[in-house]
This record gives C-alpha cells, structure tokens and sequence, in this order.
C-alpha cells in the first residue's frame, strides 16, 4: 500500500550513513530497492567456501535425538529482519540464518504462521512456542527465555516528516507523541530512560509510518533497517531519518528457559556461519538505494524551463558556427551543451520526441520506448510515428490536422504547444490516452506526451460507479438524504414522496429541522452533535417527521458522516415504520389477550371444580326437601346463585376459547335480523337501529347463541354509550382478504363474512381501547356490569377462528368490525337435537375417580341415592389398583382428567390395556384441552363438563351403559 509522497525528497544524514556503512561493512552500492522480490526466500549460502559443521557434545547430540522438530515463531511484519511473503511464508535475513542453522544441525524447525507478533509474544512466554529467531535482550525476557550471543547489530533511528530538522538527542523529543511497535523491546527502554516522551503504540511498521503520515504522531522509532525496507518498499518521499537514537536492536536468538541446552546448540551453528554467508544475507535483504514518486508540476516546470534553455542553446549555437574567430570554442560548449541536453532528454520521465523542420524524427528518449513499444528506426519521421500510432486513415488525419494547427498557431503567437488529447496505439496493439503538448524551437519542435490511459480508466470507473450508486440511491424504497450546514442537499424520490413533494427544488437548502416534528427536533440535534464529534456511525433512532400536508409520520433514521461537494455533511436514511408500528402494537395487544385467555381458563378450571362440591351438595339437599320445607326456599337461592357462577365462569371459558361450541351452518343476516327484534324492545326508543345487509352472504359456521350473544352485547354496550340517542348500525359483507385481516397480521388469507357494529355515542380514547376486552375491565358504575361482556365477545370470534377490532375516537362514535371464516356449502342440513330422555339410576357398580374429595363425596352419594353400587379412588394409581382387583364387576368409570399422578388420560389408556371393553366417561373443568380431546379419540365412553347437574351425572351414565 503506498502510504503516501511529497515534493520533499527522502534524506539520510551522513552520521547515520556512516553509522550504516560501520554495522554493515559488507553493503553493496550496486544493491537497489529490495534486493530480491520477497518472493524469492532461498537461504544464500556460500559454496564455495568449506562448511564448518558445529562442533556438539554427546549431550547436545543426545538432546537434538530426542527433539527433532522445534517450533519457531518469526515477526510477520518485520522487513527485511523478518517478515511473512505474500503467501504467509516467514521470509528474511533471520530466516535465511534459520536455514542455515537446519541444514548444518540435519533437524526440523516448525514454523508456525498466521500470527502478529503480539500473539506469538505471548505463545512464547507460555512456552506454547519453542523459539523465536530475533530479539533483543531484556531483563523481562531474562525471566523466560534463554539466549544466544548477538549475531546481528542494527542502529535504531528516529523517524520524522521531511520538514523537521535534524534530532540530535532523544531528549529533543520529550513532550512529543512518538510512535513505537507494541511488543519491542525498545517500549521498555524508552519510557525507562525518556519517561517525558508520550508512547503511541503501533501495532506493525506499516501502521506506524501511516499514524507519523497522518501526523497522529510527531515521530517512529524503530530498527534502521525496516525502517528503510519500508521507505523503500511503499516509495515514501515525504519522511526521513532525522535522527539516531543511543540504542542498538542487537538480536539474538531465544529459546525457551528450560532449553539452555539448545541455546548452546544455536550459538555453535550461528558461530559456523562464515562471513561470506552472513554478508551475501545483508546484500539480498538491505535496501541502498531507492526510488521515488515524481512530482508532475514540477516537470512541467522543468520542462518550459528546459525548452527556454533549449531554444537559447539553439540560437546560441548557430550564433557560435558563424564566428569562425571563436569556432573551436564554439564547438567545445556545443559539445557540452548537447551532452547536458541529452542527458536530460533521455532520463525526463515522459516520453519526448524531437522533430527537425522535415518531419524527421531526431531523437525520442527512454520512455517513450517504454511507454509505445517503438524504437527510433521504427519511427524516422513524422509520417512513420503517425501510421504506427493512428491505424485508422480518418482519425490519422484528424490527429495531423489538429496537431499541425496547434504547431502553427504557437509558431505564431510564440507560446507553447497546447495539450492535445489523442488515442494512440502501441506496438503491442494496446491502445493508450495521451496528452501532447511541446515546444516550438525555431523550425522545429519538442513533443511531450503525458500518459492519461489510468487516469481516464480511473475517471470512468468513477464514473460508473457514480451512475450504479445513484441508480441505488434514486431507486432504493427507502427515503435517503444528505444534509450539510443543517440543510438538505440532496433528497433520492423515496424522500420526496415521504415529504410529500413533486419536486427537490421544494426542500434544497431548507433547514432540516423544519421537517421535524416539534417533540423530535431536539433529539435530532443532540444525536446530530454527536455524530460530529465521534465521527462514527450512528445507530438507528425513531423519531416523528412532518408531511408538507401537515401529517406527521413515525420513522427509523440512521446516518454517516460524509463529505459532500466537499462539506462535511451527513447521510441520512429514513424508513416509514408508522404501520410496522401499529401492526407490532396490535400484534402484543392480540399476545396479551392470548396470555389473559390463558390465565383466565386456568382459574375457570379450579373454579368449576369448587363449583361442583358447592351446586352438588346443594342439589343433594334440595332431592330431601319438598316446597313447604322452610329450607328449601334457602337451598334454591343458593342453587340459583351456583348456576349464575357457572355462568360467569363460563363466560370466562368464552374468553379463553375453552367452551366447545355447538355449531352449524348458520346465515348471518338471519341473526342479525333476529338480534334486530330483540334489540328493538330491551334498548332506548330514542336509539334508531339500522341494518345494511349484503345479498347472497356467505354462510359461517358457528354457534348461533354464541352469535346472538356477540350481538346483543356490542348492542347493549352501544346503547350504553348514546344516553342521548344516536344511531345504532350492523352491516355484513363479503370480503376476501390476503396477508393480513384489516390490521390482522395474525390473520390467515382467505374468504371472510365482515360484521361491523357502529353507534354515534361517546366514544373511547386509545388508553381505554388497549384494555376493552380483558376479563373485569368496564367503564360502567358499580353494580352495572361485570366486565366480561367484551371478553367473552373476544372469547367467542377467537374461538371461531376469526378477529375482531375496534376504532373509535372521543366523540366520534365507536365501531367494531368481526371477521368471521366463510364456511363451505354445507352438504347435510343441520339437524336439532333429540330432546333429552328423563335420567334413570340404575344397580351397576360405579367407579368414581377424582382427586377432589368434596366431587367424591358428593358424587358417591348422589349415585348410591341412584341405586348404583361406588367405588370411591382419589388418583389414578388407586383407581387402576381398584379396577384391576375387581375384574369384570365394575360397569363404568367416571374419570377425572386433571388430577395429579399419572392423570386421567395414561389412567384411561392402561384400563383399557386390561379391559378393552372398559367404559370411562371423563370428566373436566372445561371442554377444549387437547388432553380432553385426544382420550375422547382415544376411546372414552363420554364426557361430563364440570360443574355438573345430577341429571347430567345421571344421563351420562345411562346413555354409555346402553
């Protein structure tokens, strides 16, 4: 990655030179850039000269047997020391040593990879890691590692832009930021030593040259060598070496403490190293020379200054070859002027063409070659360049045509060769954009041609990629705009529509918080302060923005910083989320009424179980007491006030859709029509009812008391709410809906019968909406209502399969609208039931199953005053031990489902596994439990809804026995 460059060239002051040219004797001035690509990694060793091969003891030998392979950890980012190549291969003068050393020791070094430095620091502390192949020795290290001698010595050196002035001393950087790699030893001695000097740590060489570039740090101190490798590496022109510092990176090799042994082991393969070896490794890795980046303006520079020169030494030539007094010096400084000329015309970093008065073609230099392909004896004339360059015969022409009046025209007026764009083609058949300008001189002319080919690729990319963003940003569904200065810049059509406006001019330059709604406007500021100050990403908020028609729209917004037109601005994305809102909140509202469904059948089922023993008991008295009986009038109030209780608990059944309905094939009209009647003689004369039915309904398949129930409460509940009188209106019509019921998202796609109830009365704000249909809740006084009427409203289109909804608002009415599941044609008329037969005892023997004693109690008695033999258990285990001892005498059970223990369903299953002729008559709080349902399937002789009557109990029995 190139870092960066500018006009000030790279320097190195001559102490550190000489200090480089004393630590590496062995540098080569032919050496430039890097040596070898870092591709190349072949350990350099030398022939020619005799091995020495390290002289071990018997225990050294002895510990290398029984250690064969040895993992080392390397630097990655450490060049040219040590670093990995483009393949994640460890690469270096450390790991050419390390070669070295594996071939005159004949073992194995586990290189292990993938790794910062940071992270196999800590490894080989832990001894997770063998070894490692160049530190530098520190008393922290001392602790847990073993080392060998010294076997490279390289200058530490700071590290500055190229407009700072020589550092003579460390101190001068004291108060200064200076960057440091995070895990050298030279972050130990440096706050030792200089405590002053404020440490940026880094956590490579790259990263450290680009926080000094950035100008986040006033300097970099690290090894002299990475420091070139880098500077070489990357082109870097706008950094130098400004200073040393009174450290050395003396780097030894590090084993882990408890191998000392192998310590010895590497310092004798490091000592039979011979010094051609070590310095064919320095002129393979250390950079001499580099290359730069050229700065453009100053060529041009440059050139019109050598194109004044040029035309005075032409003139001044001529001049000199017509005073013959003074020829031979003439000549000589001709000589020299030409020689300086050609110097410069060769090593000038654009292609340049020198043409005579003929059209001859006198000279190019280097680039040119390098940039078209064509030598000079392809190309002597003008002519020759121009067929090779320009192919086509039409454009050929038009190339000489504006080039010849540009020649003319600057012959004219004296000034420069205006740029010309031209595509010329190269002798690889390449095709490259290029600029030529020149200089007319005299009778001839200097072309100088400026490559634009990567510019103009560049240019177009930009350009495409600018008109695919766009086309995403005009096109995105959501609304985008950039704001700069607090003021719309940019809106994409998606914003436009979400302002409700027809054009962009209506809202460029406007402030943007105009568009806000009152209540967001300082939210919107703080968070816009805070994305300028962090300069980071903004999570997503929810804020309320206003419409040109005054509406206002809840959205999400997120935005970035950016820099537009050359603003500092941001990007913001705004998405309309007021029906995902509505939709979540009537999705919890319908959670919520599931969740108090739920809760409300449970107390239902413990109730109906008191209910039993209580209206039981009583109805066991009542059998004893004739109507003259002073008790009995008392027993049949509390009888009375036992069914109002099963009533309101099955009210609440209603609500939780734990009633089994008894449904047929029903027209709603026809309810309507009679809920109409009833209606008309219970509500306020001054209530006008009206009905707008829809022809050919289609028909549903439902309970019609439960219907007529619906019915009459929202009508008493619409009276209720017109005291003064008002309209009162049903309407049914069929509807075929899609992903969603009105408002629904729960709802299932297909065809519904619509109901809507609507009144003119008060209305209810939406605090009251939110809880209209949870169980106790009313409005009403005390003493008017109980507050399940609109619960077992919801209860029953629930239990129905369909949805029901509310709008209302503070005097404007309320409506309901139902939705309720077409049903099917039917194929057989629905027929009524059978009247019930007068129940009868009997002399079988019963078994009586429940948990309850009370239920037990009450139910054995009431049986034997029937006549029937009872068997009383209180679980299921007891009511299998019993069954099982009296074989073939017991005529029916009577179960209860819910009990705990094995419960009544595995209690009914293993009965039926020893008697598969077995009759059980179940029985339970409510009726829709999928238990209930799956031993009814599973061969139950019947079903008793608890609380029961005796006459129920008694039906029950006859009915399964016969």
């Amino acid at each position: 990655m190139r870092i960066g460059t500018s006009k000030s060239p790279w320097t190195i002051p001559l102490s550190l030179v000489l200090v480089l040219l004393v630590a590496f004797p062995c540098f080569s001035a032919e050496t430039t850039g890097q040596g070898k690509s870092d591709s190349e990694d072949s350990t350099v060793i030398d022939t020619d000269a005799p091995t020495i091969l390290p002289a071990l003891t018997d225990e050294e030998r002895s510990w290398l047997k029984k250690h064969p392979v040895i993992s080392v950890a390397q630097d990655p980012g450490w060049p040219p020391v040590e670093f990995a190549d483009e393949n994640g291969e460890p690469v270096g003068m450390s790991s050419d040593y390390l070669n070295i050393i594996e071939q005159r020791l004949g073992i194995r070094f586990d290189r292990v990879r993938n790794l910062t430095w940071q992270e196999a620091y800590t490894r080989l502390k832990k001894w997770d890691i063998d070894m490692t192949t160049s530190v530098t020795v520190t008393p922290e290290r001392n602790e847990f590692w073993a080392f060998t001698k010294p076997y490279m010595n390289i200058p530490i050196v700071i590290v500055t832009r190229s407009d700072v002035t020589y550092i003579a001393h460390m101190s001068e950087l004291a108060g200064k930021k200076v960057a440091l790699v995070d895990g050298y030893a030279v972050t130990e001695w440096i706050p030792r030593d200089f405590p002053d000097i404020q440490l940026v740590k880094v956590k490579d060489d790259e990263e450290g040259l680009e926080v000094l570039q950035r100008g986040d740090a006033f300097a970099f101190v690290d090894n002299m060598l990475v420091i070139g490798y880098y500077l070489a590496k990357l082109k870097i022109s706008n950094l130098k070496i400004a200073g040393e510092t009174p450290y050395l990176n003396a780097q030894s090799m590090a084993v882990r403490k408890d191998w000392a042994v192998l310590a010895g082991i590497l310092q004798k393969a490091l000592d039979s190293i011979t010094e051609s070896e070590r310095a064919a490794i320095y002129q393979k890795w250390v950079p001499i020379r580099y290359d730069h980046g050229f700065d453009y303006s100053l060529l041009w520079k440059l050139l019109a200054v050598f194109a004044v020169i040029l035309a005075g030494m032409i003139f001044w030539n001529r001049k000199l070859s017509r005073e013959i007094k003074s020829r031979q010096k003439a000549e000589n400084e001709l000589k020299n002027s030409e020689h300086r000329f050609r110097k410069l015309f060769d090593v000038a970093p654009l292609p340049l063409v020198f043409v005579d008065q003929n059209r001859v073609i006198l000279n190019i230099n280097e680039k040119f070659e390098q940039t078209f392909g064509y030598a000079l004896d392809d190309i002597p004339t003008l002519e020759r360049w121009r067929e090779h360059a320009y192919p086509d015969p039409e454009y050929r022409g038009h190339v000489a045509e504006t080039w010849d009046a540009a020649v003319l025209e600057a012959t004219e007026a004296d000034t420069d060769i205006a740029p010309t764009e031209f595509q010329a083609t190269c002798r690889d058949g390449s095709t490259r954009t290029v600029s030529v300008s020149g200089k007319v001189i005299g009778t001839d002319f200097l072309a100088v041609f400026y490559d634009l080919t990567e510019r103009k690729r560049a240019e177009e990319a930009l350009r495409e990629s600018e008109e695919r963003f766009r086309t995403l940003v005009e096109g995105a569904p959501d609304a985008i705009f950039v704001q700069t200065n607090q003021r719309f810049a940019y809106l994409n059509p998606s914003a436009l529509d979400l302002f409700g406006l027809e054009s962009e001019d209506q809202m460029l330059g406007r402030p943007v918080w105009e568009s806000l709604h009152p209540s967001s406007r300082d939210s919107i500021r703080a968070h816009a302060q805070h994305l300028n100050e962090t300069q980071h990403k903004e999570s997503s908020h929810e804020e309320t923005i206003l419409r040109a028609d005054g509406s206002s729209v809840l959205v999400e917004l997120s935005a970035v910083p950016v820099n537009f037109r050359g603003e500092q601005g941001a990007l913001i994305f705004v998405r309309d989320i007021t029906e995902r809102k509505r939709m979540e909140h009537q999705l919890q509202q319908a959670q919520k009424m599931e969740a108090v469904g739920t809760l409300a059948g449970g107390i239902a089922h413990d109730f109906n179980n008191l209910l039993q023993a209580i209206n039981g008991y009583t109805q066991l008295l009542i059998l004893d007491k004739h109507e003259g009986d002073p008790e009995y009038s008392h027993l049949k109030a509390v009888a009375e006030a036992g069914s109002r209780a099963a009533e309101l608990v099955r009210q609440l059944l209603y609500f939780s859709r734990k009633v089994e309905a008894e449904r047929k094939h029903l027209d709603l009209n026809q309810e309507v029509k009679q809920a109409h009647g009833l209606l008309e003689r219970t509500i306020p004369k001054m209530i006008a009812i009206e009905l707008h039915l829809s022809g050919q309904l289609w028909l549903v398949k439902a309970d019609p008391i439960q219907i007529e129930q619906v019915l009459l409460n929202l009508g008493a509940n619409a009276a209720d709410a017109m005291p003064a009188g008002g309209k009162l209106i049903f309407e049914t019509e069929n509807v075929v809906i899609g992903d969603g019921a009105q408002g629904h998202p729960e709802a299932e796609p297909g065809r519904y019968i619509r109901l809507r109830v609507s009144d003119t009365g008060q209305g209810m704000d939406p605090e009251t909406i939110e809880h209209i249909f949870e169980p106790f809740f009313t409005t009403k006084g005390i003493g008017k209502g109980t507050g399940l009427g609109l619960a077992s409203v919801f209860g029953i289109i629930k239990s129905h399969g369909g949805y029901i909804h509310c709008v209302s608002e503070i005097g404007q009415g309320t409506r309901f609208e139902i939705y309720l599941p077409a049903a099917q044609k039917p194929l057989l008329d629905d027929s009524d039931k059978t009247q019930e037969e007068r129940p009868q005892g009997g002399a079988e023997t019963i078994l009586l199953v429940d948990d309850d004693s009370a239920i037990n109690d009450f139910a054995s008695q009431t049986l034997r005053k029937f006549g029937y033999t009872v068997l009383a258990a209180f679980s299921g285990e007891e009511a299998l031990n019993i069954y099982s001892n009296h074989s073939g005498k017991i005529d029916i059970v009577i179960l209860d489902i819910g009990m705990p223990g094995m419960g009544g369903h595995k209690c009914m299953r293993e009965m039926l596994q020893i008697d598969p002729n077995a009759r059980v008559i179940i029985a339970s709080g409510y009726a829709a439990d999928v238990q209930i349902q799956q031993t009814l399937k599973a061969g139950a002789a019947g079903y008793l809804s608890k609380p029961y009557r005796i006459n129920d109990m008694l039906k029950a029995i006859r009915t399964a026995l016969e």
